[in-house]
């Protein structure tokens, strides 16, 4: 699912073996993190767009869904979150801008905004001179990646059997009464995946999915309301942030601070604030940056 480089400088051999027969890719159109770009198997892929390709015995089928990273493959634990959504700024109007540009422009193949439903209730943390926005959320729910884990189920299973036989559907049986769109997604996406006709694609809500949806690029830890959390609520927001975090970041991070500043919004600093973190998104747009590998498909 959702195939990464972990870190967007290193370069590894993850090209689609010509003898593979069966592939499904499914790609989370919320992830954006500088260091998390993804790795496409079609040239549709730069456009986020769902793509087939079929060949003899072979059938490849990639999808853009809405979530994060870890809300297809899961991960998360289910919980609060409070983050920083923008790095510093002198000017509150620019950091309105900032954050307003996010909302109305990063969009799925449907044209559809994929972060503004997310990011609505975002508030200004007002400093001595800079500012920064930030999100607080009671709970964001960790069900979605139930969705897509049933589909990879149904897939990997399609031939033979693969997954032991204690891990079936139930597995990733959601609460119809508290999520009632997910049942409604999930059939969508049951009967969409089979052949991908255009006609049978799901109509994505990103208003529903909301609660669902966790913004895995951030500025970092909000912590003042971290300290209003329940003391069981402090480390599910740590350890769901450190799950952002990509291996092997401090070189990656130092060795190219260059091409970093080209691409990411840093107010007037010369060098990058490391302070941030490594969960910084790509791009002001907070749209995902996509990696198109060499494969036997794109020799065809």
């Amino acid at each position: 699912f959702d195939t990464v480089e972990s870190a967007a400088f290193n370069d590894y051999d993850v090209a689609v073996l010509p003898e593979t027969e069966r592939v499904l890719h499914i790609c989370g159109v919320n992830e954006c993190r500088y260091f998390f770009p993804l790795t496409g198997i079609f040239e549709e892929s730069k456009d986020r767009t769902d793509a087939k390709w079929e060949s003899g015995n072979s059938v490849w089928k990639e999808i853009f869904v809405p979530g994060a990273h870890a809300d297809v493959g899961g991960g998360y634990l289910e919980g609060s979150q409070s983050v920083y959504i923008s790095p510093n700024f002198i000017k509150n109007r620019e950091l309105y801008y900032y954050v307003e540009n996010i909302r109305g422009t990063a969009l799925d193949s449907e044209k559809k905004k994929i972060w503004n439903s997310v990011l609505q209730d975002y508030k200004i943390d007002k400093g001595d001179i800079f500012s920064q926005a930030y999100v607080t959320r009671d709970l964001v729910y960790s069900d979605l990646s139930k969705v897509y884990g049933k589909l990879m189920l149904m897939e990997t299973n399609s031939e033979q059997s693969v997954f032991e036989e204690d891990f079936d559907e139930s597995t990733f049986e959601i609460h119809p009464e508290t999520h009632p769109y997910l049942i409604e997604l999930s059939e969508a996406l049951e009967n969409y995946i089979k052949n991908l006709s255009p006609d049978l694609k799901p109509d994505y809500n990103y208003e529903k999915l909301a609660d669902y949806t966790h913004i895995s690029a951030n500025f970092g830890l909000y912590h003042p309301a971290l300290m209003m959390e329940s003391k069981s609520g402090i480390p599910t927001e740590i350890i769901n942030n450190g799950l952002n975090v990509p291996s092997h970041s401090d070189d990656q991070f130092n060795k190219n601070q260059s091409r970093l500043q080209s691409e990411i919004h840093h107010i007037e600093d010369s060098v990058v604030d490391y302070a941030y973190g490594t969960n910084i998104p790509n791009n002001d747009n907070w749209s995902r940056t996509i990696l198109i590998k060499e494969n036997f498909y794109n020799k065809c």
